[in-house]
This record gives structure tokens, C-alpha cells and sequence, in this order.
């Protein structure tokens, strides 16, 4: 969320059908080895995966290399679905989740009970939860005493909630729903009392709708952090000149940059993507982006494929990211 925004603009379409193919693809590159359906399936050519992984093993800060997946046909050409997995065990171990990050050498039993693994790991209840239920408790008692209650804990009491609230569905549903002006004493306490339930309820909903989107995913992915910037460290680690560095091309194991500072009140500041496979002008990328409405908490978001074109181009990284932190900003003061 990782959730990148919907990939808008045509490298060119895939052969034999009006929208997208008959396969239902929406991007191939102009040399036909790259093809893209969706945000998580990306397809190569066996030409492709050899020029790209001997280029990631030579790079040691690199943690990744690339498996074949399902083969399809595209444009008369044989494709294979590109499954990023790390060089060893000790690569997902870093990360500190091996126990469903895809290895090279998995076979597809591994990768099955990885899979179901990671699912599993979606159900867990975040410790927000558990933060909640005991400011609910405190609450309740400061308004069961006879005592009455001093400002001091009233207010502790408000910003904790709004400290909660910040963290896990953010501030324009908080601005919403938490009584304002603030009011002390009792009165208060009784807000604080009231807006409680409707967080939780407001959080479950959006842990819902994550969860539901990553467990219907039917391959094993890296899973990356909701961070465009700590997303492609993982994967590339630090390229020469730093992942904060413009590249007009980036190679395999470099990564695309731009600064969006200023661009949109309410967009991204930044974007990094990391580069996987190249073809010609076009460059593949496994990436994630920040979302304020994501789930942070849940500590895991599937990355997601793009295609850019040559620098300048219509579907250049800079077009096309430029256009979706525009789009991603309207959506964010829409929220607030």
C-alpha cells in the first residue's frame, strides 16, 4: 500500500482485442517483452528474466531476484508472470517475516503454505484495538466514581482518543466525529465515552477492506512497508548516489525518483520505485506508495507492478506519477 492509484496511461495495447486484450492486458512495452495486468500481475520474456537477473546478482546491496511464473502468450510472444523473491532465506529474514516472504528455491508446496501463511497473518487484531478497549475502561471509571473528574484526565483522556484516531483512520474522519469545541468535567469524559465505539468500528471497517483486497491475492508477493522510499531499500538497497537521486534512466537494480514537494497540498512528498526489468525506453517497476488510508498497523502491504516509458514521454514515471499524486490529493482533502 500499499495501494498505488490505478495506471492510467497505454504503452501500447496488447494484441487482439478492444480493451486491453483478450487476456486483459492493459500495458506492453514497445518491444513486446513486458506486459502488465492489473497492479499485480506482470508478465516477461524469458529474454527479459535472463538480461535482469544477472544483472541483480551481480549487485550485492540488491536482496531480490526474479522468479518465472505462469507462462502466456502476448502479441505471439511467450511471456512468464515476473514473482520477485529474495536471493536467500537470510534476505527475508532481515525483514523479520520469513515465515511468508517467497525464497529462491521455494517450490510451489513452499510457496503455497507461505501464501496461507501471509493470509493468516492478516487476521491478526492490531494492538490499537487493545489501546482502545483500556481508554474505554479508564473512561468509564473516571464517570462511575463520585468523584468529580479534574481536567487533567479529561483531557488526557481526549487527546489519547484523538492520538488513536490520527493513527488509525485519520483526521478528517476524526474532525468529523469528535465533538468539538472540547468540552471538560463529565460533559467531556461523555464525549470521549461516545466516540470511542464509533472509532473502533470506523478502524474494523477499513482493516476489512485491506484485509479483504491482499487475501484474494492468488500469488505470493513480496510484501512491502506502506513507504514508497522503504519499499524500494528493501529491494535495491542504496544505488550509487542514493535512492534520492533523478535518473533520466535507471537501470535494473536502480530506482526512478521525483520530488512532489509543493506539487498538491495534500499529495505525496516524494515517490521512489524500484526498477526490475528494463525493455528499451520501458522500465518495470515493483513498488508501494504511502496511503493515509491504508493500515499501517497491519505491517504488511502486497507491492504493486507499473510501466513507465522513456523520460519526457506521455507514460514517462514523471507523467504518470505526476497525475496520480494529483489524484491521490483530491482524494486526501476530500477526506479531511
Amino acid at each position: 500500500m500499499a495501494r498505488m492509484l490505478g495506471q492510467r496511461t497505454t504503452v501500447q495495447r496488447a494484441a487482439g482485442a478492444k480493451d486491453g486484450g483478450a487476456q486483459g492486458f492493459e500495458k506492453v512495452s514497445a518491444g513486446g517483452h513486458l506486459a502488465l495486468r492489473g497492479r499485480q500481475e506482470a508478465y516477461a520474456s524469458a529474454e527479459m528474466f535472463a538480461e535482469a537477473n544477472a544483472r541483480l546478482a551481480g549487485l550485492d546491496r540488491v536482496a531480490i531476484t526474479l522468479r518465472r511464473g505462469t507462462p502466456v502468450e502476448v502479441a505471439g510472444q511467450q511471456l512468464y508472470r515476473v514473482l520477485p523473491v529474495y536471493k536467500t532465506a537470510a534476505h527475508a529474514d532481515a525483514v523479520g517475516s520469513a515465515e511468508h516472504e517467497p525464497v529462491h528455491g521455494d517450490d510451489d508446496a513452499q510457496r503455497d503454505r507461505k501464501r496461507a501463511a501471509y493470509q493468516r497473518s492478516l487476521g491478526r487484531r492490531p494492538p490499537e484495538f487493545e489501546q482502545l478497549n483500556a481508554l474505554a475502561l479508564r473512561v468509564n471509571k473516571l464517570l462511575d466514581s463520585r468523584k468529580e473528574p479534574d481536567n487533567r484526565s479529561v483531557n488526557g483522556a481526549r487527546e489519547e482518543a484523538m492520538t488513536l484516531a490520527l493513527k488509525t483512520v485519520g483526521g478528517g474522519w476524526m474532525g468529523e466525529n469528535l465533538p468539538y469545541p472540547e468540552r471538560f468535567g463529565r460533559e467531556g469524559l461523555e464525549d470521549v465515552k461516545t466516540f470511542l465505539p464509533k472509532l473502533a468500528a470506523a478502524y474494523a471497517e477499513r482493516i476489512a477492506a485491506a484485509t479483504d483486497q491482499e487475501t484474494r491475492a492468488d500469488e505470493l508477493l513480496i510484501t512491502l512497508p506502506n513507504d514508497c522510499q522503504a519499499a524500494a531499500q528493501r529491494l535495491i538497497g542504496r544505488p550509487e548516489n542514493g535512492l534520492g537521486h533523478r535518473r533520466e534512466r535507471p537501470e535494473v537494480g536502480e530506482n526512478h525518483y521525483i520530488d512532489l514537494n509543493g506539487a498538491a497540498p495534500d499529495g505525496w512528498q516524494n515517490h521512489f520505485a524500484a526498477v526490475i526489468m528494463r525493455d528499451g525506453p520501458h522500465s518495470l517497476t515493483y513498488e508501494a506508495a504511502a496511503n493515509r488510508a491504508a493500515v499501517l498497523q497491519q505491517g504488511k502491504s502486497l507491492g504493486s507492478f507499473a510501466l513507465y516509458g522513456a523520460a519526457h514521454a506521455e507514460d514517462s514515471f514523471d507523467t504518470v506519477i505526476g497525475a496520480q499524486n494529483q489524484e491521490y490529493a483530491a482524494g486526501s482533502a476530500g477526506r479531511a
